[in-house]
């Protein structure tokens, strides 16, 4: 809001809270009201993976958002972290994993094995998720790139 505000706009919360919902696609509210739901009655929360976590302290708007932020960062640390296990025992043997950050995974290879190990790791990154509200199935998107700096960064 600070940032409407520098501009000149100033709305309420009502307004920002309407502008907000209006904003976000049905199935997205719809998760919001299930977290929310289930964060009044038990408070255990699971990824789509199942990795549980017990959130606890007064049940408001900042309890909610950290259950929202945990969900969706978990589950991709989860299909990070499988991936990477997976990547690891297909890697060529002149292929390493370096280093891994956040959502990112470094891998150090010898160039002319550059599409083998984009291939490997697409595959190795390729987890189904299923919603636990709609029961939708989906996919984290993976981009690929290759270069002998980050700045330096090409898509294959």
């Amino acid at each position: 809001m600070s940032l409407l505000r520098k501009q000149g706009i100033f709305i309420d919360y009502h307004q920002a809270k309407n502008m907000r919902e209006r904003s976000l696609s049905d199935s997205v509210l719809m998760w919001h009201k299930v977290v929310e739901n289930r964060l009044k009655n038990e408070r255990l929360m699971y990824t789509p993976l199942g990795r549980p976590r017990l959130f606890v302290g007064p049940l408001d708007q900042d309890l909610l958002r950290e259950a929202l932020s945990w969900i969706a960062q978990a589950t991709v640390a989860q299909v990070t972290n499988r991936a990477m296990i997976t990547l690891y025992n297909t890697l060529p043997k002149t292929a390493r994993i370096v280093t891994q950050t956040h959502d990112s995974v470094l891998i150090n290879h010898l160039k002319e094995d550059r599409q083998l190990i984009a291939d490997l790791a697409i595959q190795a990154f390729d987890c189904p998720i299923t919603s636990t509200t709609t029961g939708k199935e989906y996919r984290i998107p993976l981009e690929c790139a290759y270069g002998p700096s980050w700045g330096e960064l090409q898509e294959v």
